[in-house]
């Protein structure tokens, strides 16, 4: 169940907050209780935070160290900057464009009967009439049902740590840079491996997987690592495409933009859903490397 959770929050998660140091890629291995590190061995300063991308407020204050090390860089990081008004428009138009179906064709012929009545009953609690999500590519179907699962659970994008930030690095005049795209998180979602079967998982049994990520949630205020990989691995094991679509695959990714951050004179406070950052596949390891 959890495991469309983890994708419903873009694989972030927030443990809150003190420094763990990534020296010249041979970091010291010294456990954390929190999702903040230093990069060195570049030219500047680099900090990777790991963030929960829908929040409530039981998650704030933020540790002052966090905020200190913000204050500290010209630049912030973000996985996609989907706060900008015209990236949003332009997003919500690529979606309404590739996201339904055309014809006469509809979901009918990607499940079964019983699996649409489950699917069916998920969709109520986000009020759209079977008229309306029928016609949803299964993709879609899923986005669908991650913000269904945040609302249940109380979460509030506009109080995600990454749009925290964000709303401070206007207010400051910094400048906001991605470590991918919106177009790029998009053409991913089109194209996910095991989202059939991640979408019928929870929508057989969501109460279940509400409870789980309720549990979750209270072990990533203390930045519970050990939890998360076992989450983690759990995907892995279970949906192996996703796994690796969603996580491995954009971890390499997202390196090489914050080795290209390192080489350069901007100090860069990068925010990046925190299931990204610890394990042997995890950004922090990578950037040991």
């Amino acid at each position: 169940m959890i495991r469309l959770i983890l994708l419903a929050l873009l694989l972030g998660f927030n443990g809150l907050y003190a420094s763990t140091a990534v020296k010249d890629r041979k970091a010291s291995t010294t456990t954390s209780k929190n999702f903040l590190w230093e990069v060195h061995g570049g030219k500047t300063k680099i900090f990777l935070m790991g963030s929960i991308h829908a929040a409530n407020k039981s998650f704030y204050p933020l540790n002052p160290a966090a905020l200190k090390n913000f204050r500290q860089c010209k630049q912030l990081g973000l996985e996609a900057d989907v706060f900008s008004p015209e990236k949003m428009m332009k997003m919500q138009q690529t979606i309404m464009a590739t996201a339904m179906y055309t014809g006469t064709k509809d979901l009918s012929s990607e499940f079964t009967p019983k699996e649409l009545a489950s699917i069916g009953k998920l969709m109520a609690q986000a009020g759209l009439p079977k008229a309306a999500w029928m016609r949803m590519k299964p993709w879609l179907l899923f986005m669908t049902s991650q913000q269904v699962a945040m609302m249940q659970a109380g979460l509030n994008p506009e109080l995600g740590i990454d749009h925290y930030f964000h709303s401070k690095a206007k207010k400051t005049n910094k400048k906001v840079v991605e470590l991918e795209s919106i177009e790029a998180q998009l053409k991913l979602f089109q194209s996910l491996p095991d989202i059939k079967k991640m979408l019928l998982k929870y929508a057989e049994d969501p109460k279940a997987g509400l409870d789980e990520l309720n549990k979750l949630l209270k072990t990533i205020k203390t930045g519970d690592t050990k939890v998360l990989l076992g989450v983690l691995a759990e995907m892995k094991k279970e949906t192996p495409g996703a796994y690796k679509s969603m996580l491995v695959d954009r971890n390499h990714g997202m390196v090489k933009k914050i080795d290209t951050w390192a080489k350069s004179n901007k100090s860069t406070f990068i925010v990046v859903g925190a299931a990204h950052l610890p394990g042997s596949e995890g950004i922090v390891a990578l950037l040991k490397a």
